[in-house]
C-alpha cells in the first residue's frame, strides 16, 4: 500500500492501517509483541537554500533532540545511506538508530528501535520514522523495506512547514575520508540511563547486606547493621525489626533464582565501577553502581528493567557514542600492551586509515558477562572513532581488537543479553 506525503512516497503492507494524523502521514502495524503496534511516521518540511551540508545539518539536530523529544532514548548507530533519488547535492540519506524503553498499556517494560531516515530532494525534506519492539525487529527485514521504500513524488508540492536547521558542526576526519560532508554524530554525549520501574538508592554496603538475606537461613533473615538496616527500611526492603518485606521478598527471589551477570570497566583504579544484574527470562533486577562522574551520596540505584531494553543501559552506562562506519582489524596485542594503551601509552603497531584513527584515540574497555564467565562480550569504546569488539588472539594472553563487521555493536550485545537472561550460550 503507498501512502504519500505532499513531496514524499513510501509503502507499508496491506495489512497496516492508516491513521489519521494531522501535518504527517501515520500507518501502524496489527498489534504484535506485548500488544505493541509497530508505526510509520512521515513528517516533511520545506528549505529555501538548500546546500551540501543540508542532510548532515538536518541529522545533526536529530541527534540532539531525541534524547530530548523520548524519554530515555539514545542514539547507538548512524549510516550513509546511498540513495540516487536524493539530492542532487547529496546522493544519500542518513538513517539514524536509537535505543529507547517504553511501559506499555499492560504494564511491562518494553526496549524500542528507533529508525529515523531523513532525505532532501530540491527544496524538501522528509523524516520516516519507524518505532518497533527490539525483539520485533530483523536486519534486511520487511520493516526496513518500508524505510527504502521512501522516495521523492515525480509530481509533489512543496510542504508548507518551514525547517529552521542550524548549521552542521562537521567530522573533518570522516568527511575527509568519505568526500562528503559527515556531521561530529557524538553530540548527544554522555547520558545517565534512565529506568522506566521504580529505582531506589543504595549504597553497595546496603545491598550487600540485602543480598546476604538470600542465603541466611529463615531464622536469621534479619538485618543487624544500623547504617545498612536504615537505608534499607527507608527504601521498604525491610521492616522495623528488620525482616525482609514483600518487596524485600520480591528482591531477594531474583538475587536466589535469578542469572546474575557483571558489567565492569578496565583501567586506572580512579576510574574503577561496575553495574551487574539478575535476569529471569524478559525481566531483570539491575544495579547500576555509584560512578566518579556522578557522585550522589556513594549511592547506587536498583531497579528493573526488560531484557530487551538491557542493551541500551549497557551503552548509556558505558559512554558508548556512535560513529560513522569503521572497517578495520588491528595486529594482535598482549594483555600488558592492552592496560598500557588504556592508560593512553601508544598503540604498539604502525597502522594506518580507519586502524590508525581508531588506534590513536583514548580507550575504555568494559566487560559484559555472566557468572561463569562462559557467556561475555569486551569491547573497546573511543570518544569519536566509535567502538570495537575485542577477542581472544593466537597467543596465550593475545588480543585481537576489531571493528563489529556484519552488525552494530548494540545487537551484539542485545544477543549475549538474551543468551544470558535466558540461560542459552551465546553465539558472539
Amino acid at each position: 500500500m503507498e501512502l504519500n506525503g505532499a513531496a514524499f512516497s513510501f509503502e507499508v503492507p496491506e495489512t497496516w492501517e492508516v491513521v489519521p494524523a494531522e501535518g504527517m502521514v501515520v500507518a501502524s502495524a496489527p498489534p504484535g509483541y506485548l500488544g505493541f503496534r509497530p508505526t510509520i511516521v512521515l513528517r516533511e518540511s520545506r528549505i529555501d537554500a538548500p546546500a551540501l551540508t543540508t542532510l548532515a545539518s538536518v541529522s545533526q539536530l536529530a541527534l540532539r533532540t531525541i534524547p530530548q523529544e523520548v524519554p530515555g532514548a539514545y542514539v547507538v548507530n548512524v549510516e550513509a545511506v546511498p540513495d540516487g533519488s536524493a539530492g542532487p547535492d547529496t546522493r544519500e540519506r542518513r538513517r539514524i538508530w536509537a535505543l529507547a524503553p517504553v511501559k506499555p498499556p499492560m504494564n511491562e517494560l518494553l526496549g524500542l528501535v528507533l529508525i529515523q531516515d531523513f532525505m532532501v530532494a530540491g527544496n524538501a525534506i522528509a523524516e520516516l520514522t519507524l518505532t518497533l519492539p527490539v525483539l520485533t525487529w530483523q536486519p534486511d527485514g520487511s520493516f526496513e523495506q518500508i524505510l527504502n521504500s521512501l522516495h521523492p513524488l515525480e509530481h509533489g508540492m512543496l510542504p508548507q512547514l518551514t525547517a529552521q536547521v542550524p548549521e552542521a558542526v562537521l567530522d573533518r576526519w570522516a568527511t575527509a575520508r568519505d568526500g562528503a560532508p559527515r556531521e561530529d554524530v557524538t553530540v548527544q554525549g554522555y547520558l545517565p540511563p534512565v529506568l522506566l520501574s521504580n529505582t531506589y538508592e543504595l549504597s553497595p554496603g546496603a545491598l550487600t547486606e540485602l543480598r546476604s538475606l538470600s542465603s541466611a537461613g529463615f531464622f536469621g533473615r534479619r538485618v543487624k547493621s544500623q547504617l545498612p538496616r536504615e537505608e534499607l527500611k527507608q527504601a521498604g526492603f525491610i521492616d522495623d525489626r528488620g525482616r525482609p518485606t514483600e518487596l524485600g521478598e520480591t528482591v531477594l527471589n531474583m538475587f536466589n533464582h535469578g542469572r546474575h551477570w557483571i558489567l565492569e570497566n578496565a583501567g586506572p583504579v580512579e576510574n574503577s565501577r561496575s553495574m551487574e544484574g539478575w535476569g529471569a527470562d524478559e525481566a531483570i533486577l539491575i544495579f547500576i553502581g555509584p560512578s566518579v562522574n556522578e557522585p550522589n551520596n556513594g549511592k547506587g540505584i536498583l531497579g528493573y528493567c526488560s531484557t530487551d531494553d538491557l542493551a541500551r543501559i549497557l551503552l548509556m552506562w558505558s559512554g558508548t557514542q556512535p560513529s560513522w562506519q569503521m572497517s578495520f582489524t588491528l595486529p594482535e596485542i598482549s594483555l600488558k600492551e592492552m592496560m598500557g594503551r588504556l592508560i593512553d601509552h601508544p598503540f604498539p603497531s604502525h597502522v594506518d586509515g580507519d586502524a590508525a584513527a581508531f588506534s590513536t584515540e583514548p580507550w575504555r574497555q568494559f566487560s559484559f558477562t555472566d557468572a561463569t564467565g562462559d557467556n561475555g562480550i569486551t569491547w573497546i569504546t573511543t570518544p569519536s572513532r566509535g567502538s570495537a569488539l575485542c577477542d581472544r588472539g593466537s597467543q596465550r594472553d593475545g588480543l585481537i581488537i576489531s571493528s563489529p563487521a556484519n552488525q552494530p555493536l548494540w545487537v551484539y550485545l542485545s544477543m549475549v543479553a538474551m543468551a544470558i537472561n535466558f540461560g542459552e550460550t551465546s553465539e558472539v
